[in-house]
């Protein structure tokens, strides 16, 4: 079944855009200007709300309640997988050590090899890591590093932090430390 009024009613169609102060949504501390399309076709008047969030599209806290109450309902039915996704993304698969301690070769890579159990590797979530973090902590762990650990989910608290130090020119994807 389709809501199109035809095309003989096109011609009846009749609208008004408002938007400015009048439109302001309270509904949360951005204060946003929406915009209204009051749209009338033969005598029926059906109102349309264009916001920047799903708490502007609606006129009173009613409405308000109502919009949240649905989406809670919503939330609690159907999983967050994005988050379920993040988790899984990051965590540990505990690969088998690839790294041989015993045997000749690695008699003159002791040294190297008590570094490596002591080092512990960092790794910004950035761009494409969100793709490549299961291999990269699989290949590190497998090697046999202390610890593999990603940096936390970009805040507006971090960005801050950061954008302190100012701009560094090239940038290194990956951070080894000594955890002595």
């Amino acid at each position: 079944m389709t809501n199109f009024i035809g095309f003989e009613n096109l011609d009846k169609i009749d609208y008004e855009t408002i938007r400015g102060e009048e439109t302001r949504c309270h509904f949360c501390k951005n204060l946003c200007i929406r915009t209204f399309i009051d749209l009338k076709v033969n005598g029926d008047k059906k109102r349309y709300i264009i916001a920047t969030c799903d708490k502007g599209e609606v006129e009173t806290k009613e409405e308000l309640k109502k919009l949240i109450s649905e989406k809670k309902k919503l939330k609690e039915k159907y999983p967050n997988f994005v988050e379920i996704a993040n988790k899984l993304l990051f965590q540990s698969y505990r690969p088998p050590k690839v790294v041989k301690e015993e045997g000749i070769l690695n008699f003159f890579r002791r040294k190297k090899l008590e570094k490596l159990k002591n080092t512990v590797a960092g790794i910004p979530r950035v761009l494409n890591i969100y793709s490549y973090a299961p291999f990269f902590r699989t290949y590190f762990e497998a090697l046999g590093v202390k610890k593999v650990i990603f940096s936390d989910f970009t805040s507006e608290e971090l960005y801050r932090r950061g954008s302190k130090r100012g701009s560094i020119g090239k940038t290194l994807w990956l951070y080894a430390f000594d955890s002595e």
